[in-house]
């Protein structure tokens, strides 16, 4: 490589500074699918019934103009009720809390179209960090990516004080399947009430992008999501059918404690054996917004920098040149790859740990 090359991810001090707003509000410039109907039939010419798209490069207008480690920010994100699922008094409360804000994090994932729904696919040692601030506790995120081939990574949320933590390791495998994309997670996912000492694994459903050939084109969710934790002995099933769900929460000896019914759209509730309803969604939940250092604090491998020239670009409504941005950075990578540097790559935050039945799982070292 040219070492005199400005590197397509460097953003100009005054660029930094100018074009930091377009932060504030990307959803101002959104691509519109209904136009792009040959692109997507050209694109579908090329592939193969169980072929895994992971390297084929994605139409710009389906594109999310930020990063997947900022998106599994967002995932991760408090809510106002967070911090006190920590305090609630029976392990039944508490495997509640979790199941709210674990549906909560999925309630986004379910939309029309397929304009706007796949982040940016983020380069080998690429990193987030944001911070929030939620009725006065403190919460933070990590997110790195930790590995490029097979594309893997790992997230951490969690209170100031420790005792709430959300981790993730994920390493996403889409699939062509016709009419749709099928995009399994592998990896793993798991709250911690530290003081509780409870470890709730989470297995997350897959998702579908649907009707690239024919119907409504759209995003669902998979079937099955269940929550597991060892030490109470309580488990919570959930079935989903489009945007409805029904499930429970039951203990280890097969008694179930309440049911879970609703609409991840609308409302979700409740029901406790003895008739007790509880609203534990309503539809309209606002996400608490990050606080996230400005371009000029972050470094070249945060992720707002790696990416800005295409969040720029999007944000302008110039498609184009966002996509040429996109392919810049893309090519640097492969060109990286083709010297092996990428085998020699540490993680700055995260360490690879025994595989959980084959699955990637990477924890959090704080360095």
């Amino acid at each position: 490589m040219d070492e005199h090359k400005v590197s397509p991810t460097h953003v100009s001090k005054e660029d930094m500074i100018s074009q930091g707003h377009i932060y504030d509000d990307l959803s101002s410039a959104e691509s519109k699918d209904t136009t792009y109907g040959s692109l997507v039939y050209k694109i579908i010419k090329e592939l193969r019934v169980g072929m895994n798209l992971t390297s084929i490069t994605c139409p710009i207008f389906m594109i999310k103009p930020r990063s997947l480690l900022e998106e599994l920010s967002t995932k991760l994100s408090p809510h106002n009720f967070t911090y006190e699922i920590t305090n609630l008094k029976t392990s039944e409360e508490r495997m509640l809390g979790v199941v709210k804000s674990t549906l909560i994090s999925m309630s986004s994932t379910p939309k029309k179209g397929i304009n706007n729904m796949k982040p940016l696919n983020p380069i080998l040692g690429e990193r987030f960090q944001c911070e929030w601030n939620v009725n006065g506790k403190q919460f933070e995120c990590y997110s790195e990516q930790v590995s490029h081939h097979p594309p893997i990574s790992a997230a951490i949320m969690r209170s100031k004080d420790n005792k709430y933590v959300s981790e993730v390791t994920t390493a996403p495998k889409p699939t062509f399947c016709g009419n749709y994309i099928q995009v399994s997670v592998d990896g793993s996912q798991r709250t911690t009430l530290t003081d509780h000492n409870e470890i709730y694994d989470i297995k997350m459903p897959p998702f579908y992008v649907c009707g690239l050939v024919w119907g409504q084109s759209r995003v669902e969710l998979g079937t099955d999501l269940t929550i597991d934790c060892q030490k109470s002995q309580l488990r919570c099933d959930v079935k989903i059918s489009g945007t409805k769900i029904t499930g429970n929460i039951s203990n280890y000896n097969g008694q179930e404690l309440s049911t879970i019914t609703g609409d991840l759209t609308d409302k979700i509730f409740s029901t406790k054996q003895d008739g007790c309803e509880e609203l534990i969604f309503n539809g309209k939940h606002e996400m608490i917004r990050p606080l996230v250092k400005s371009l000029l604090e972050q470094d070249d491998m945060e992720s707002r920098r790696v990416w800005h020239k295409v969040a720029f670009a999007y944000s302008e409504g110039d498609f184009d040149a966002a996509l040429n941005h996109k392919c810049e950075v893309e090519e640097q990578q492969r060109a990286i790859r083709k010297t092996g540097m990428h085998h020699d790559y540490v993680p700055k935050w995260f360490e690879c740990v025994s595989a959980e039945g084959g699955e990637p799982k990477y924890d959090f070292v704080n360095n």
